[in-house]
């Protein structure tokens, strides 16, 4: 490792995002539970109670699309918090649409990488149209919300 990669922005950035994703994340992630528990007319402590009795159920729970989308607003939300110091600091200015941005990226990175993967083994065309299309429709919107 070169010793001057510390003093690197990009170097500083990923640490910050990641320490979010660890100490910022985990407070968040819980915040679901307790929001749900409460929209239901459930305490927090009848709550707890439930999730230590019912595991089966909180990790059901975990798959439905509302529970995906917060956990992708909540790492998106973590990360930002945690970087957005050093964003004022070096480029001064703060990112206002980070989570629109991240809800839209995050979902097609996750198809875009692995099918990457998959076509350094198997390079099929069609394969190759579906991850440049997903890439182009990926740019698409985040041009369109960086013209916001």
């Amino acid at each position: 490792m070169e010793p001057t990669a510390a003093t690197s922005i990009s170097f500083q950035l990923s640490y910050a995002a990641i320490a979010g994703i660890a100490y910022i994340y985990p407070s968040l992630d819980g915040l679901y539970d307790k929001m749900v528990a409460l929209a239901g007319g459930m305490s927090i402590e009848g709550q707890e109670k439930v999730h230590r009795e019912e595991y089966k159920s909180r990790e059901k729970m975990r798959k439905m699309p509302t529970r995906k989308l917060w956990d992708s607003a909540a790492l998106s939300i973590a990360c930002q918090l945690s970087t957005a110091p050093l964003a004022w600091y070096y480029f001064k200015t703060f990112p206002t649409y980070f989570i629109i941005t991240n809800l839209i990226a995050i979902p097609i990175v996750g198809i875009v990488i692995p099918l990457s993967l998959v076509l350094i083994v198997l390079p099929l065309p069609f394969l190759v149209r579906i991850c440049e299309w997903l890439i182009s429709v990926m740019e698409f919107s985040l041009s369109v919300i960086a013209g916001l």
